[in-house]
């Protein structure tokens, strides 16, 4: 193994150990008990703390299927799982981001009264939006500085890996194959079509397992096969995307526990 392919392995181990170990979703629960204005508790305790638990269950489900040092492709049950988890993944992910931000314009008044159900109000409610961080230059908070060393991270989630905004929902790739071993897919699976056509049921089946044994797993997820940017590693990805939301998460609750957090 080249010392580069340890450093990568040491860091994915560091990553998965910090996330899979954080407290985040209990730090929320307890922090927002602190908080003045009943929509801001709801949104970091029943949104935010919640959604972290429900990203934890995905994350030891994706890391669980998706084992780095796989070879074996995935399954139909397999890919499914992988394929539900990772768009839970990211689905919650971005409704973190947003339950962090309702918190803050309800607690701060960020953006005047809140109006919830306003679709021009929660248009502007984003951590990462102008007016959103206008305000909260003005107010000098502290994590200020990390929303803007992701800001392109967070561009990059919407534009790839947000599924309500692309409505394509992100997909597993069960295997990689090569030339060879696609045409032979193909014309195992056109057989298994035929066979299908003639009742043998049975034999359908092992026609369909013997191509999906074929090629090797490396794990990866596409959103629209028509995108120049898909497919993409799960890895580092995933783990970086957690961690960043981790990190957001942290300095937000840090900042919301201070006796005199003051926008």
């Amino acid at each position: 193994m080249s010392n580069g392919q340890e450093d990568q392995d040491h860091n994915l181990q560091s990553i998965v150990t910090k996330c899979l170990g954080h407290d985040c979703f209990t730090k929320a629960a307890q922090v927002s008990q602190t908080l003045q204005i009943d929509g801001a508790k709801e949104h970091l305790a029943h949104g935010f703390s919640r959604r972290m638990g429900i990203l934890n269950s995905n994350f030891v489900g994706i890391i669980g299927i998706a084992n780095p040092e796989r070879k074996k492709p995935l399954n139909d049950d397999e890919r499914n799982e992988l394929t539900l988890h990772l768009n839970s993944f990211y689905f919650h992910i971005r409704g973190a981001l947003d339950n962090l931000a309702w918190c803050l314009a309800y607690e701060f008044k960020i953006l005047g009264d809140v109006e919830e159900e306003a679709r021009a109000f929660q248009a502007k409610v984003s951590l990462f939006g102008t007016a959103f961080q206008r305000r909260l230059e003005e107010g000098k908070v502290p994590f200020l500085g990390l929303l803007k060393e992701l800001s392109a991270w967070s561009i990059d989630m919407k534009t790839f890996r947000d599924p309500i905004a692309h409505r394509i929902p992100l997909y597993a790739i069960p295997s990689v194959l090569s030339q060879e071993e696609a045409t032979q897919y193909q014309e195992t699976f056109n057989r298994a079509m035929r066979v299908l056509a003639e009742g043998k049921l049975e034999e359908v089946e092992v026609l369909l397992n013997n191509a999906e044994a074929l090629g090797s797993y490396v794990p990866s997820f596409s959103g629209s096969f028509a995108s120049t940017t898909s497919p993409r590693p799960i890895y580092p990805q995933v783990t970086e995307d957690y961690a960043n939301v981790i990190k957001i998460g942290d300095a937000v609750i840090d900042f919301l526990g201070q006796p005199y957090s003051v926008i």
